[in-house]
């Protein structure tokens, strides 16, 4: 993304309107995650809000989450972002794939690993 922002996109949408649209999109993703550091603080950014729309009202900051195995047993997770933004792993890969993620519109956060 701090690639793409460099780019003048106002430039190429006088030729190409599809990067007047970017541009507007990026500009509007930018302003909701606010400044960044660096490359990781921006992709951790990205993470965080990522997953809030989900986790963010429903338990909220501070809230429990709750998996039931199918012996009866819970797991419980407090949902804490300032945890979850400063995890180590938040946006280092397992494999093909990271801790948080999506895959045919389905999302998911292996909370185990992030809130454990």
């Amino acid at each position: 993304m701090d690639k793409l922002l460099e780019v003048d996109l106002e430039e190429l949408g006088k030729e190409y309107p599809i990067f007047l649209s970017i541009k507007s999109r990026l500009d509007s993703l930018k302003q909701k995650l606010g400044e960044w550091e660096d490359p990781e603080d921006g992709a951790r950014r990205m993470a965080v809000y990522f997953i809030s729309p989900k986790v963010g009202r429903k338990p909220g900051d501070g809230g429990f989450l709750t998996h039931v195995l199918e012996s009866g047993d819970c797991r419980f997770w407090q949902f804490d972002v300032e945890k979850l933004k400063n995890h180590p792993d938040l946006i280092a890969q397992k494999g093909q794939s990271g801790y948080i993620g999506s895959a045919s519109s389905n999302m998911y956060v292996e909370f185990d690993h992030l809130l454990g």
